[in-house]
């Protein structure tokens, strides 16, 4: 049964792979923006990781959070009730996948990018739901995630919107793809 729950995570990375080797195959860039590419890679690696490694115990101890359960999956759909060192994570976390968005797309709206710092939060929440069913992740399903990591985004984009608009897009510029 151990073996099962690697799954999720081996199958991630793959996917991940693929995606970058598909997206970088027979293209030319820059120096600045292999570092960008290099750096989304590394970062997206390091977040597949952290949310898919199998634990061997749930992340939040007993009591802290009233968990409620979809079979064996403990979820919490109680949003900003219980203040933890997690939703501090959970910002950084994303902070720098909303620097990465703004690489990609620097001309979102504020209702567009609304909408897109949504996306890895609900993603992460859901895969880790149905891989939990499958193969028993031990991970918690938690709307908290979902709106720091959501936070995070924000952040991350406003930050490089800030720092094009203070003088420092040409520098940006080098970095984008």
């Amino acid at each position: 049964m151990m073996v099962l729950r690697w799954i999720p995570l081996t199958a991630l990375l793959i996917l991940v792979t693929g995606c970058f080797y598909i997206a970088v195959e027979e293209r030319r860039f820059t120096k600045w923006q292999w570092v960008s590419l290099g750096g989304a890679y590394l970062y997206l690696v390091i977040v597949i990781w952290l949310c898919f490694y199998p634990t061997g115990l749930p992340f939040i101890p007993v009591g802290e959070k009233p968990l409620m359960y979809f079979n064996h999956v403990p979820y919490n759909l109680h949003p900003l009730q219980y203040l933890t060192i997690d939703w501090f994570e959970n910002i950084l976390l994303t902070i720098p996948m909303g620097m990465l968005t703004y690489l990609l797309q620097d001309r979102f709206s504020l209702g567009s990018m609304i909408f897109v710092a949504l996306i890895p939060g609900v993603t992460i929440e859901t895969i880790q739901m149905f891989a939990d069913l499958l193969v028993n992740l031990h991970r918690v399903v938690d709307i908290d995630d979902v709106i720091t990591n959501w936070l995070g985004m924000m952040i991350g984009y406003g930050l490089m919107k800030f720092l094009a608009k203070i003088g420092f897009k040409r520098l940006i510029t080098a970095f984008e793809f």
